[in-house]
C-alpha cells in the first residue's frame, strides 16, 4: 500500500512539473511574440521614414532579404540539428537572435546610417530564424506532450496572439514618442527567456536528433520528386506566403499610404487585431479538421484569408478616418485567425505527407520552399502600393490566392485529399 501510494506521488509530482515546465515555455514563448511585435514596427516604422514615397519597396527590400537568408539556410537545419541536437540548436537560434537584435538598436542608437544596419542584420536574423522556424514545430510537441504537431503548433500561436495584442499595443504607443531604436533592444531582451527555459528546463519529451547530416539540398529535392502530397502542400503554403502572409509584415506601409495617423499607432491598431485573431487559431485548427484532411483544411484557410482580404480592399477604397480604421479590427481579427490556422495546417500536413523522414527535414523542405517564394510575396505588395494603391495590392492578392488555389489544387482532386508518392 505504501508502495502503491508513493508511486502515485510520484506521478503526481511528475505531472505538476511537466506542467510548470510547458507553463514557463508558454510564457516565455509569448514573450518573444510582443517583442516580434514591438521589433517589426520599429524596423518596418524605420524602413518607412527612409523609403518615404517609397516606403513600401523599402520595407519589402529589408523582408526580402530576411526571406533569402532564410531560404539558402534552411536546406542545413537537419544538418545543424544533427550536429548539435534538436534542443541545443533551438536554443542557439534564439540566443544568436537576441544578441542580433541588441547589436542592431544599439548600432542605431549609435547613429550608423539604419539601412545598412537593417540589411546587414536581416542576413544574420534570415540564418538564425531558418534554424528557430525548422526546430519551433517539434520543440511545441515537446513541451506539449499527447498533441499532434499543428495542435501543438495551433496552441502556442494561440498563446502567442495574446502576447502579440499586448505587444502590438504598446509598440505602437511607445515608438510614437521613443526612437525605433528601443523597439529592436526590447526585441532583443525579450528572446533570452525562451533560450534560458529550453536550456534550463527541457521538456519531458526531448525531440529526437536526425539520425545522420544527411545531403542538405539533395534530401529535400528526394522529398518533393518522390512525394506528390508533399508537392500539393508545398503549392498550398507558397501560396500563403505569396498572397497572404505580406499583410502582416507590411502594416507600415499600409496604414502609411491610407494615411492613417499617428502612423505607429494606427499601424500598432491593426497589429493587435491580427494578435487577437491568432488567439483563435486553435479552435480554428480543430474546426476545420474535423472531418478533413490537414491538406484540405489549409486549403480552406488560404480561401476564407483571400476573403478577408477582399473586404479590406472594399473598406480601404469606401471608407477614411477613423472609421476605416475601426473596420479594420474584425477584418485584422478573421485574417489573424486564417492567416495562423493556415500555417499550422501546412505545417502538420507536410510532416504527415513526409512521414517516411524525420520531421526536420520534412518541415526544411516546406520552409525552404515558403522562404524562396516569400520575397517574391513582399516584393510585389510592395512595389503595388508604391505604384498603385494598397486597395489594389489586396486585391491582386485575393485574386491570386483564389486563382492558385482553384488552379494547383483542385486540378487533380485526388492529390490534396489522398497521400501518396509517386
Amino acid at each position: 500500500m505504501i508502495s502503491a501510494t508513493q508511486g502515485e506521488a510520484s506521478t503526481h509530482g511528475t505531472a505538476l512539473s511537466t506542467r510548470r515546465v510547458t507553463r514557463a515555455f508558454l510564457i516565455a514563448s509569448s514573450l518573444v511574440a510582443a517583442g516580434g511585435a514591438i521589433g517589426i514596427l520599429s524596423v518596418t516604422g524605420i524602413t518607412t521614414q527612409a523609403g518615404g514615397s517609397r516606403a513600401a519597396y523599402y520595407t519589402a527590400l529589408y523582408l526580402a532579404v530576411v526571406s533569402a537568408a532564410t531560404a539558402l539556410t534552411m536546406p542545413y537545419g537537419p544538418r545543424i540539428c544533427h550536429l548539435f541536437g534538436t534542443r541545443r540548436a533551438f536554443v542557439l537560434a534564439q540566443a544568436l537572435l537576441a544578441v542580433a537584435w541588441l547589436c542592431a538598436g544599439i548600432l542605431i542608437f549609435a547613429g550608423a546610417p539604419e539601412m545598412t544596419v537593417l540589411l546587414t542584420s536581416a542576413l544574420v536574423f534570415g540564418i538564425c530564424k531558418s534554424v528557430a522556424m525548422l526546430v519551433a514545430p517539434m520543440i511545441n510537441k515537446a513541451y506539449m506532450s499527447g498533441a499532434t504537431m499543428s495542435g501543438a503548433y495551433a496552441r502556442t500561436s494561440e498563446i502567442k496572439g495574446v502576447a502579440a495584442v499586448f505587444g502590438s499595443i504598446l509598440g505602437g504607443v511607445l515608438l510614437t514618442v521613443a526612437a525605433p531604436g528601443w523597439g529592436m533592444i526590447i526585441n532583443g531582451l525579450l528572446f533570452l527567456p525562451l533560450a534560458l527555459i529550453a536550456a534550463l528546463r527541457p521538456p519531458a519529451n526531448i525531440p529526437p536528433d536526425p539520425a545522420k547530416a544527411g545531403r542538405p539540398w539533395r534530401d529535400i529535392r528526394d522529398i518533393f520528386v518522390t512525394n506528390r502530397q508533399m508537392r500539393t502542400v508545398a503549392i498550398v503554403a507558397c501560396a500563403m506566403v505569396i498572397f497572404i502572409a505580406p499583410l502582416n509584415t507590411l502594416i507600415v506601409p499600409i496604414t502609411d499610404d491610407l494615411r492613417q495617423a499617428p502612423l505607429l499607432a494606427a499601424a500598432g491598431l491593426l497589429s493587435a487585431a491580427i494578435g487577437l485573431g491568432r488567439c483563435f487559431s486553435a479552435m480554428l485548427v480543430d474546426r476545420l479538421s474535423r472531418g478533413r484532411t490537414e491538406l484540405t483544411a489549409s486549403v480552406l484557410a488560404d480561401v476564407g484569408a483571400g476573403v478577408v482580404l477582399l473586404l479590406f480592399a472594399l473598406s480601404s477604397a469606401l471608407l477614411t478616418g477613423p472609421v476605416e480604421l475601426m473596420v479594420w479590427v474584425p477584418i485584422g481579427i478573421a485574417y489573424g485567425a486564417l492567416r495562423f490556422a493556415g500555417r499550422a495546417l501546412n505545417v502538420g500536413a507536410a510532416n504527415d505527407a513526409a512521414a517516411a523522414h524525420h520531421p526536420a527535414q520534412a518541415l526544411a523542405a516546406l520552409f525552404l520552399v515558403s522562404s524562396l517564394v516569400a520575397p517574391l510575396g513582399v516584393m510585389m505588395w510592395g512595389i503595388l502600393i508604391d505604384e498603385t494603391s494598397t486597395t489594389a495590392a489586396v486585391t491582386v492578392a485575393a485574386i491570386g490566392i483564389f486563382v492558385i488555389i482553384a488552379a494547383f489544387t483542385y486540378r487533380r482532386p485526388a492529390s490534396p485529399l489522398s497521400p501518396g508518392t509517386d
